[in-house]
């Protein structure tokens, strides 16, 4: 049986039209690894982008906060300063209501810069990631 085998397989022939349509399909095969290794590839990319943008978005927040600490504190003792100074109870009120007036409008206008910042930051991590999901959209279309 072994002597045979060669025999028939030397006498098998493959049709032309059989030979076309696999190298069809390995030609297909190849575009299809090299579209989704570029994909891969981009989306590794993308994520190094994410990762970069998004600890520096944290830095610049973090630094942000250190600037808001920092200047409350110096508020507060800015007031402390004054409180030693006063003399009567309508000075301590007034020192007061005008501490908490402005520490108020700073809180908030911080609060808006803190939200400005992260909105920033998101949308920057954000947009590699959409770039990659619109290339594997075209992909697959």
């Amino acid at each position: 049986m072994n002597a045979q085998f060669p025999q028939i397989a030397n006498s098998l022939e493959v049709s032309p039209q059989v030979r076309e349509m696999a190298e069809k399909s390995i030609t297909q095969a190849r575009e299809s690894y090299e579209k989704i290794k570029d994909w891969a590839e981009g989306t590794n990319g993308a994520l190094e982008d994410v990762f970069s943008l998004t600890s520096k978005g944290i830095i610049a927040y973090n630094t942000k906060v250190l600037e808001i600490t920092r200047a409350s504190l110096n508020a507060s003792l800015s007031l402390a300063t004054k409180l030693l100074s006063v003399t009567t109870l309508a000075e301590v009120t007034d020192l007061l209501n005008d501490h908490v007036k402005t520490h108020t409008e700073q809180l908030t206008a911080h609060a808006k810069e803190l939200t400005d910042l992260t909105q920033k930051v998101t949308a920057e991590a954000v947009e590699p990631l959409k770039l990659v999901a619109e290339k594997a959209t075209k992909l697959a279309a």
